[in-house]
């Protein structure tokens, strides 16, 4: 059974994933945006990071439900890599990481 900690983070991460745009409705990139990606990159390489850290565009695909997780699953035999909702209930949550961007101001 997951711990209280556990049921928190994971009821965190499925209302980060509620309020992602849909992918087709993302705007393209700006010249904003390519200014912030700019001060990301001088910081990464300034901390020697930029081969260690990227940056994602948040977005969805299809609805992630308050009961489901969203896992990613990687076969370095077939090199594929599949991302797909699971009940959390058939999760173990001990087995988990946090997805890429999943961090937001105020959260670890």
């Amino acid at each position: 059974m997951p711990t209280l900690e556990a049921s928190k983070a994971t009821r965190a991460l499925a209302a980060a994933y509620a309020g992602l745009q849909d992918v087709d409705r993302v705007p393209p990139l700006t010249d904003g945006d390519r200014a912030c990606l700019e001060d990301i990159r001088d910081v990464l390489v300034r901390h020697g990071a930029l081969d260690r850290f990227g940056i994602s565009l948040l977005h969805s695909h299809f609805p992630v439900y308050e009961d489901e997780l969203l896992v990613e699953e990687c076969d370095p035999d077939t090199r594929t890599l599949t991302t797909r909702p699971l009940r959390r209930d058939v999760v173990s949550a001990g087995a988990l990481s946090k997805p890429p961007g999943a961090c937001r101001p105020g959260r670890p």
